[in-house]
């Protein structure tokens, strides 16, 4: 009965999508947006439940383009635009960003590559969110945002735009992580970290403590000199480890991959990568395609442990380190 349900909601998403290009009353084809967005954010799980990492792909690169063609037909739309930026947002991570680091140390010209495909598509993530902020921010475009003004108007923001601002921040800070070296795009951090703390004051259980996990990074993966602070970042990762009841594998990865390395603390980095290789394969269902991506991120870390750390006994490496990176 469950897989009925589940078949029936995609037929009607492709009915409806279909029927887009046939009916000729804008605000028809509006409502029949509507309806798909509907149908589409409801079986949102059976995207999260996948475990095989290229079916997942695939189908979520596809959804991304449908999304994008319903937009043209209601592009005022707010719920499309939020799909479109956590959608864009976690493909951008999941599969872009992870191709990138899988090249890191083999291939430098293909890992750039899908650097710079990454830095697009979480920018394009961004942008999706902020035209449901502009407004209510009282902006008229994203070149206008200048953190004396956000400082006086995010407080007042309602609620409800928590979402968007989480979505907003994660995608710009992703971008800002992947480029480094332009100092206009690190000039814009702060808003990002102005927009994180609007979240953890508002909502901080949103999305798992997905605001927290973002202070974590952002303190341990920087020198002190830079704003680093290992104290804070231990602090953050713990609240968001315990909001998400240690459901998110991706919490130990990114406390590894940040915080670990940059205090060059290898017990907390092969601690933190192998609670994620130790978990059962079905830790948590209901995110087993994010927990699937904190598996294969680990063991290539793990393999790879000697470029980010000066002294270690390879002896001390588990075997998941022999793993090939591709799995």
């Amino acid at each position: 009965m469950k897989l009925f349900t589940k078949i029936s909601k995609f037929k009607i998403a492709a009915v409806s999508f279909a029927v887009i290009f046939i009916l000729p009353s804008c605000s028809i084809k509006k409502m029949v947006v509507k309806n798909t967005v509907k149908v589409m954010e409801d079986s949102r799980h059976v995207f999260e439940t996948e475990d095989d990492l290229e079916i997942a792909e695939m189908s979520l690169a596809s959804n991304m383009k449908l999304l994008e063609v319903m937009l043209e037909q209601d592009p005022e739309n707010e719920k499309l635009q939020l799909f479109l930026a956590e959608t864009f947002s976690l493909f951008a991570l999941a599969f872009v960003e992870d191709k990138m680091e899988s090249f890191q140390f083999t291939n430098e010209e293909e890992s750039e590559y899908h650097q710079t495909r990454a830095v697009r598509l979480y920018m394009r993530a961004r942008d999706y969110a902020f035209k449901t902020l502009l407004g209510p921010l009282e902006y008229s475009s994203i070149d206008q945002i200048s953190l004396s003004t956000l400082k006086k108007r995010l407080p007042g923001l309602d609620v409800k735009h928590v979402r968007a601002v989480f979505w907003a921040a994660f995608s710009w800070g992703a971008a800002i992580n992947l480029n480094r070296e332009d100092m206009e795009a690190i000039s814009n951090l702060p808003m990002v970290n102005l927009m994180m703390d609007y979240v953890i004051k508002n909502e901080e259980t949103y999305y798992f403590g997905g605001a927290h996990l973002f202070k974590g990074m952002f303190y341990g993966g920087r020198p002190k000199v830079l704003g680093g602070n290992r104290q804070k970042s231990m602090k953050s990762f713990k609240r968001a480890l315990d909001i998400s009841k240690g459901n998110i594998l991706l919490n130990y990865y990114y406390e590894a991959r940040t915080l670990c390395i940059q205090f060059q603390d290898f017990k907390c980095f092969k601690d933190n990568l192998n609670k994620i290789i130790e978990a059962p394969h079905d830790h948590y269902r209901q995110q087993r395609l994010a927990n699937s991506v904190a598996k294969r991120k680990a063991k290539r870390l793990l393999k790879h442990a000697h470029e980010f750390f000066l002294d270690i006994d390879e002896e001390n490496l588990d075997d998941e380190d022999s793993e090939d990176d591709t799995e």
